[in-house]
């Protein structure tokens, strides 16, 4: 069975980006990864998935985003709130 090799890359908003050749990556696969590469990833991550209301063929999908995790919005300082993606105060995006 051939490997599913990863890589990563930064996108705009600071988020990090993961990306496998054969299928998203497991939360498994990028922690093993980010070990073997030596990258520093320091403080808490979290994945979000974006419900569309349509089907998405899991072939189809191969990346995968983490957010790190802040307690406070850099913004108004309002505790970050993970049902949102924005802050319930300030209208912000969480970054």
């Amino acid at each position: 069975m051939p490997k599913n090799k990863i890589t990563h890359e930064r996108i705009d908003n600071g988020y990090l980006q993961f990306k496998g050749t054969l299928r998203q990556p497991t939360m498994v696969e990028i922690e093993n990864y980010v070990n073997e590469k030596r990258l520093s990833l320091e403080g808490l991550y979290v994945s979000a998935v974006n419900i569309t209301g349509g089907y998405t063929h899991p072939e189809d999908c191969k990346t995968l985003t983490i957010i790190q995790y802040v307690e406070e919005c850099p913004v108004c300082g309002n505790e970050h709130d993970l049902f949102f993606d924005h802050c319930p105060v300030c209208r912000k995006k969480w970054e």
